[in-house]
């Protein structure tokens, strides 16, 4: 986590390397995309509570739907929904489109399950 700046510009570094990896080496990518993975899950736990996890967990969606793993994204749109429910409005409309991408529209169900519950 240490290699990376926390300022906000420098945010989408992790990112933006997994992108230039991708157009030459595809396992190096992978490499970089779980690199982002394990910094965006870090900052996100480090500010718990504060805006930046927030800004953090939503790299961290990035992150997965440039993979195209839908199930992550689905995951973390839960966990955004539930955790900040004041950015429903934001999220909430991405429930279906990966439920709908996973051809799983039960899991669409469960995380609006999650969210009223919570």
């Amino acid at each position: 986590m240490a290699r990376y700046s926390e300022i906000p510009f420098t945010l989408e570094v992790p990112l933006y390397i997994a992108r230039h990896d991708l157009k030459g080496n595809s396992e190096k990518a992978a490499a970089s995309y779980n690199e982002a993975v394990t910094y965006y899950r870090a900052l996100a736990k480090r500010y718990a509570g504060k805006p930046a996890a927030f800004v953090a967990m939503s790299y961290l969606l990035r992150t997965y739907q440039e993979q195209k793993k839908w199930n992550e994204s689905l995951n973390i749109v839960q966990e955004i929904i539930v955790t900040y429910p004041k950015f429903l409005r934001q999220y909430l409309p991405m429930v279906e489109g990966l439920s709908t991408r996973l051809k799983q529209p039960e899991k669409a169900v469960a995380v609006y399950q999650a969210f009223i519950q919570a």
